[in-house]
């Protein structure tokens, strides 16, 4: 009897430890995480990238400021360099020479430096120069372009140096154009090529024409072939076939005018 007691105390102890054990490890099931259960992440909390937030592409903004760099100035001065083509010899009056004619249909304030019969290195001796070289070179007027302070010059002659020293004339060409750079570092110049009359042709006007025109690229200057206006047009010079009319001025103004229109100038 008292074993058959013992071994039911013993059982009875066992599934008591048994119960407690059980209910112990449920609570323990109920109080701790488990892996199904869903936690906070990076991938399954807002983001700044998945919400709609104020961007450059997304949000209004100004328009980017342009700040435009210095446009050219507009044109009001001009300074010609040239020979009786530039004085207006043969116009009926300074108001219809080509330079003035220009300059009026531009308004431009016109400084002109022209002298009858001469170059870029022959000094003239025509009326109104009585004395001998009394019509300086086109070397000696540089001055007074650059005390002028023109915006824009126009370079126009050459053809009566042909009867001068080839290596004179050029050199006398690279003076005139470099001392203008130098003194008008910011104008504009404009470099025509040499103009010729009724005269027979002379061979060695194309040759002096590209003397000119290599001078011109080495200050940055602009060439303006105008061709020939006057050559076989006797309605457009006066009787001794030397020097333009008022027509030919007109025709000398409008080859310079399409020749600047080329060089980009804004001119009417």
């Amino acid at each position: 009897m008292a074993a058959r007691r013992t071994n039911a105390l013993v059982v009875g102890a066992l599934v008591l430890l048994l119960v407690v054990a059980g209910f112990l490890l449920r609570r323990s099931d109920d109080v701790s995480p488990t892996a199904a259960s869903p936690s906070p992440s990076a991938s399954s909390s807002p983001s700044t990238t998945g919400s709609p937030s104020p961007t450059g592409s997304t949000s209004p903004s100004p328009s980017p400021s342009v700040t435009p760099s210095a446009a050219p100035a507009a044109i009001s001065s001009v300074a010609f360099i040239g020979d009786s083509y530039a004085a207006g010899t043969g116009a009926s009056e300074p108001a219809k020479r080509w330079t003035t004619l220009v300059s009026s249909a531009n308004g431009w304030t016109e400084t002109n430096l022209g002298h009858p019969r001469t170059g870029y290195l022959r000094s003239g001796t025509q009326p109104p120069c009585t004395a001998p070289g009394s019509c300086p070179p086109f070397t000696d007027v540089v001055a007074q372009a650059v005390a002028a302070q023109p915006q824009l010059v126009i370079v126009t002659g050459g053809a009566n140096d042909l009867a001068e020293d080839p290596a004179a004339a050029a050199a006398a060409v690279t003076k005139t154009l470099t001392d203008l750079r130098t003194g008008l570092p910011n104008a504009t110049i404009v470099v025509v090529n040499p103009w010729w009359d009724m005269r027979d042709a002379n061979p060695a006007l194309a040759t002096y024409t590209e003397t000119i025109k290599t001078a011109a690229a080495a200050i940055n200057a602009t060439f303006a072939d105008t061709g020939q206006p006057l050559v076989g047009h006797v309605d457009l010079v006066t009787s001794d076939g030397l020097n333009a009319n008022d027509a030919g001025h007109a025709a000398l103004a409008a080859a310079v005018t399409g020749a600047l229109k080329l060089a980009g100038l804004s001119v009417s």
